[in-house]
């Protein structure tokens, strides 16, 4: 992997969103209404005082969401349709690599702006949130945010089979949504849902970093979630060369 060429694209990723910035910061709204929602229907209910963790639980996702959520890129079902994907692999940089540091330019943008929804949701809310809790999550959210993005890039490697893009969007997105912790956490689902959703990666990506952090979870269980996240990290590696040397052989120099 050629790092200085990476670390390139990767800016050049942030620039071009920096360029939308205004749409970035409009589209935390979701998330922000989201959150103010969850807290405002916890304390109306009472339930805070039985689960006293989740309104800080909302208020650390209310920003990140968007970032660490994995998603199918129709740039790359783009790329397919028109042949264009063939003139982006005789670069000299590799195009797995490109999509690669290319999401996690987009995942850092996403969190940076999501730092304003956060902010707010934090000054709106009042949640008890210490300064310590947010710098740990911050730090679990780092392998989240990379795991998120090489599952975004196995998933958009469907598009040497799939030229459509919409139905597998919707069902990566619906399913991340709900496995990862995006809306409940996970401890408070049936636990047959807990068992099937403890099996997918997505729960790595969003519930273990809010959980760990705010310290939801047992020290030891923070050691068995930062071993199975790395180990996701592993697998979803070896499975984007697999898929990708079978891809590679669908491509012709007249296109498929």
């Amino acid at each position: 992997m050629n790092y200085r060429a990476g670390l390139r694209r990767m800016s050049m990723v942030v620039k071009v969103n920096l360029a939308y910035r205004w749409n970035a910061i409009v589209a935390q709204a979701v998330p922000l209404a989201s959150a103010l929602f969850m807290i405002a229907l916890l304390r109306a209910t009472r339930m805070d005082n039985q689960m006293p963790r989740l309104p800080a639980y909302y208020c650390l996702i209310s920003g990140t969401t968007a970032a660490m959520l994995p998603a199918i890129w129709p740039d790359v079902f783009s790329e397919i349709r028109t042949g264009r994907v063939v003139h982006a692999l005789v670069r000299p940089f590799s195009y797995i690599d490109d999509l690669i540091w290319g999401g996690i330019g987009s995942a850092l943008w996403k969190l940076t702006s999501g730092l304003i929804a956060g902010v707010l949701v934090f000054l709106l809310a009042r949640p008890t949130l210490s300064a310590q809790e947010v710098i740990v999550f911050i730090v679990l959210a780092m392998p989240a945010i990379f795991l998120s993005t090489l599952l975004s890039t196995l998933f958009s490697l469907s598009a040497f089979w799939i030229l459509d893009d919409l139905g597998p969007s919707f069902f990566v997105w619906y399913l991340a949504m709900f496995s990862s912790g995006a809306i409940l956490p996970l401890s408070v689902m049936p636990r047959w849902a807990q068992r099937v959703f403890s099996a997918l990666p997505f729960r790595y990506l969003i519930d273990f970093p809010a959980t760990a952090s705010l310290g939801m979870v047992s020290p030891r269980a923070v050691f068995y979630g930062l071993a199975t996240q790395f180990a996701w990290i592993a697998a979803t590696l070896v499975s984007i060369h697999v898929v990708w040397r079978q891809a590679i052989r669908r491509v012709t120099l007249g296109g498929f």
